[in-house]
């Protein structure tokens, strides 16, 4: 999401402008600012201080599919790119536009997201629970008094016999 306002690059460019009608020079607007004297040039020759278009293919992630990525994964364990991908896919809005969504485009979607950035590790749970425990503990006294792993000849019968 872009930030609410003048984004931090729109604002550095417009001190640079007014240290530049000011009468700094381009190394000094360099050190106060901390950017590239190059970039202090750049600006100073060009007009206006707004972001150009962008070039190349728009992505194709429409809010709406956004918006499906979100509730679809956001913060829920067992979510997943694929998953999601034929959520998408499978809905009756893509079906009737014939659209289709690879998993590249939400995984960049994703990526452009802060929550989407970090990955949601599973609640660790214990191993065995309390009564796994306590049918382990009767079935080791259960083979203790059977006798099968002693040392004694009664150990090697019982296990000879086995079927």
């Amino acid at each position: 999401m872009k930030p609410k306002g003048m984004s931090t690059n729109v604002k550095k460019r417009i001190e640079i402008k007014t240290l530049l009608k000011q009468g700094f020079t381009t190394s000094h607007i360099a050190r106060i600012l901390r950017v590239n004297p190059k970039t202090v040039w750049k600006w100073s020759h060009r007009k206006g201080h707004a972001d150009k278009k962008r070039s190349g293919r728009p992505r194709k992630c429409s809010p709406r599919s956004k918006q499906v990525i979100r509730r679809q994964m956001k913060e829920k364990l067992g979510a997943s790119i694929r998953k999601t991908t034929r959520i998408l896919n499978m809905s009756e809005s893509y079906k009737i536009r014939r659209k289709q969504i690879s998993r590249e485009s939400i995984r960049r979607h994703l990526k452009t997201t802060k929550w989407g950035k970090k990955n949601f590790a599973t609640t660790k749970r214990t191993l065995l629970s309390q009564k796994n425990v306590a049918d382990r503990m009767k079935l080791g006294e259960m083979v203790e008094k059977s006798g099968i792993f002693g040392s004694e000849r009664v150990a090697q019968e019982t296990i000879d016999h086995a079927p």
